[in-house]
């Protein structure tokens, strides 16, 4: 019997004529003896999927309750019927299926170490070089081909990847099988921006700990009185004579961190001073102890510096005057017997000069 478009199989008379049917027995109304082929068809409520074939070849339709096959020729079969990379195509012919050659129909098998191609039809694999890379490389396995395979080769053992987490105190490093694990790494200190903590790893685990007695600064003027703020966030003491940083205007940092009266200005004691001599009544920059030198120059005082040739100084003999160069010598009027004796530096007949005779 074949194929009747009907959801569950009926029997229909064909479409084509019969035999004629017999007389009814007795009153007329029984069945008749015909001679009518048996057949199947469709009822007209029914759709062209009840009349499929399987053939791909032909289009399955349902007309006037019978089904119809229309053979397709000269036509690629549809996509369903066809097989994806064997080197064929699929084509119908009178309504029924053909194969022919189609070399464009290449095989793809995911192996990146072999080429397919087709050949007159037939699928064919050709290996690329060995050593051509294939797979997804890492730091820790580098994929090659060999032979037509994809192989991986694995870095040592304890060998460091590229990417690191930095500050963690971890370093990421390769297993031996082509994996990565981690080992603790003691210089990968956690840098968290911040001058006044410390930076450390304890057991692999990061930590930033503020040391303690140690004042914190991010400016001067955090830190305490003739302080200023370091490079490393923390308060350090200030060179001697440094100005501000607390001080009033008129006033200096000494080497103990106070503020002092700078070089120049009137003192009583060395206590007053930032450099701790009080010299010759001015804050002096050393103890200004040598013959024929003071504190109070003109134009450098608070320095201590040469007193002027021919001037006085009490620590030297009655008889001498300073030269001007820091020694004392013979005032004018003195025996001598060379100019350097002099304080004039003039030693004229057995007697230093005076000054203005030195100069006439």
């Amino acid at each position: 019997m074949s194929a009747s478009c009907s959801p569950a199989d009926r029997d229909f008379v064909r479409s084509e004529p019969g035999g004629t049917g017999g007389t009814g027995a007795g009153d007329g109304h029984g069945p008749g003896v015909g001679g009518t082929s048996g057949g199947s068809g469709c009822a007209l409520e029914t759709q062209a999927t009840d009349c499929d074939d399987d053939n791909p070849c032909t289009a399955d339709a349902c007309a006037a309750g019978a089904c119809v096959h229309v053979p397709f020729d000269g036509v690629s079969a549809p996509p369903s019927a066809q097989v994806a990379g064997d080197c064929q195509l699929l084509t119908c012919v009178t309504g029924q299926p053909s194969q022919a050659i189609d070399d464009s129909d290449v095989p793809d098998d995911d192996n990146e170490c072999a080429v397919e191609t087709c050949e007159g039809g037939v699928p064919t694999s050709t290996s690329v070089p060995d050593g051509a890379p294939c797979g997804q490389s890492t730091d820790c396995i580098a994929y090659r081909c060999e032979a037509g395979a994809c192989i991986g080769d694995e870095a040592p053992e304890g060998t460091p990847i590229t990417t690191q987490a930095r500050g963690d105190c971890m370093l990421s490093i390769c297993d031996g099988a082509g994996g990565i694990t981690s080992t603790v790494d003691t210089t990968d200190l956690p840098d968290d921006g911040n001058p006044c903590t410390s930076d450390e790893c304890h057991d692999g685990v990061p930590t930033n700990v503020a040391p303690a007695g140690v004042v914190c600064c991010f400016e001067d003027a955090d830190c305490p009185r003739c302080h200023a703020c370091g490079g490393g966030g923390a308060c350090e003491l200030a060179a001697p004579d440094t100005r501000g940083l607390g001080c009033a205007e008129d006033q200096v940092c000494d080497a103990a961190g106070e503020c002092k009266g700078p070089n120049g200005q009137a003192c009583a004691s060395g206590a007053a001073c930032a450099s701790g001599h009080c010299v010759d009544g001015v804050c002096c920059n050393t103890s200004c102890s040598a013959t024929c030198t003071a504190c109070n120059v003109f134009r450098s005082v608070g320095t201590c510096s040469d007193i002027l040739r021919g001037r006085v100084d009490p620590r030297c003999s009655s008889n001498e005057l300073c030269d001007g160069e820091g020694t004392c010598k013979l005032a004018g009027g003195e025996p001598c017997f060379s100019n350097t004796e002099c304080a004039s530096g003039v030693c004229y007949r057995g007697s230093c000069t005076g000054f203005r005779e030195a100069i006439e």
